[in-house]
């Protein structure tokens, strides 16, 4: 009862009439029944989880219907913007992260956007998109005017990337006035200001372990739609583990592996320390534990056992574990700032966060559920905000 009130409450503060109320209350029906930490995003256990008075078989017909529900993933760009409103409005700057992953369904990749945070990032918009259409520079352009509209006009943004996106982003991001920093490959060619020659990418020379230096301000590419930023480098310390188990997607790990140990060349807009630009990137590794949590079958909310086909139900499944760990995020917050989180620890740690605020709050779901008063969350929101942004503003997200 607890989840189902703080639900409704959260959606009708957020959404308003923005939203058929049919569409809203089904909603408050699925995302307070899924709650729960040992909740597997596949449709026939979804079934099993709701509660109702039918059969098992009615309710697993049920979460089938949710899944095809196009009406409700209609609104689903609205839902995001009500809920960045809710959440940002008065903020002034956040860090976005964006990156692919694959949808857990033969054909489709997903397009995610998660705000920089402690630990998590978190999911504020995400798309869904066939094979052929991935990395398209059309999608990425239209995906980055539909987060334009989720996204706060009132907000500084500073767009985080991978090296899986080129120059082309790095322009479409700059026209609508956001910054970003990304990865760029050997590919490339590079102009530092007030020179006439080109250098390759491939031929800059790292300073040493651990050490970050900037190469000044360049225009990245020869051709006509060359962009101006700053150049900055960076290499890596290995951890030197080695890996116990066989891994079951080798070719990814090793790809991953060899991105690792080469040498970070980061390109950005912004004209900052060195050490600013290279701690804001590592943060970049935070949407890949983004994607774990609602992915992986042992620890997350294993997306990869759903064997839904089309691209209505991978969008669906993949919205409703967004708005999960959205809803997650912000109570996992709640429960530290009321000092309850040392009594979900096995030992007395106190010098740094033992659970993730995902973790946290999906086990205080199960043993606490009366935290989770509405009243309560209101009461200490802009608190919990501003916790938020102090992390932004002092450049410290740990």
């Amino acid at each position: 009862m607890h989840k189902k009130i703080f639900c409704q409450n959260l959606l009708d503060s957020a959404l308003k009439n923005s939203i058929h109320a049919k569409r809203k209350q089904c909603l408050v029906r699925f995302l307070s029944d899924l709650m729960d930490y040992d909740t597997t995003l596949s449709v026939t256990e979804i079934g099993k989880k709701l509660t109702s008075k039918t059969t098992v078989k009615n309710k697993i017909y049920a979460a089938q219907t949710f899944v095809n529900n196009f009406k409700l993933e209609r609104d689903i760009v609205c839902i995001y913007k009500s809920l960045a409103h809710f959440f940002w409005s008065h903020a002034k700057e956040i860090v976005v992260l964006i990156d692919w992953t694959g949808g857990c369904s033969e054909g489709y990749h997903v397009l995610e956007a998660s705000i920089a945070a402690h630990g998590r990032s978190i999911p504020i918009y995400h798309e869904v998109h066939s094979e052929s259409e991935q990395e398209n520079a059309e999608i990425h352009r239209q995906f980055l005017l539909r987060l334009k509209e989720v996204i706060p006009s009132s907000l500084s943004v500073t767009i985080i990337t991978d090296a899986g996106f080129h120059r082309e982003w790095f322009q479409q991001v700059l026209e609508l006035g956001w910054d970003v920093i990304g990865r760029i490959y050997s590919l490339y060619c590079y102009q530092i200001e007030g020179e006439t020659n080109w250098h390759k990418v491939k031929d800059i020379l790292f300073e040493g372990i651990g050490k970050a230096s900037a190469l000044g301000k360049v225009k990245l590419g020869k051709t006509k739609k060359a962009v101006e930023g700053y150049l900055y480098t960076y290499k890596e310390k290995l951890s030197g583990k080695v890996r116990k188990k066989k891994n079951k997607y080798p070719s990814h790990d090793k790809a991953h592996s060899n991105y690792y140990k080469n040498g970070w060349v980061l390109f950005s807009s912004l004209n900052k320390h060195t050490r600013f630009l290279v701690s804001y990137y590592k943060k970049r590794m935070q949407i890949e534990q983004n994607f774990k949590d609602i992915k992986n079958e042992q620890l997350g909310m294993g997306l990869r056992r759903n064997q839904s086909s089309g691209k209505t139900r991978v969008n669906m499944l993949f919205f409703l574990a967004v708005l999960l760990i959205m809803i997650a995020w912000w109570f996992g917050l709640m429960i530290e700032s009321l000092n309850k989180h040392r009594s979900y620890q096995a030992n007395t740690i106190k010098n740094k966060r033992v659970r993730s605020f995902i973790h946290l709050a999906r086990m205080a779901y199960r043993h606490e559920p009366e935290l989770l008063n509405w009243d309560l969350f209101q009461n200490i929101m802009s608190d919990l905000k501003q916790q938020y942004h102090s992390f932004i503003e002092c450049g410290a997200l740990s």
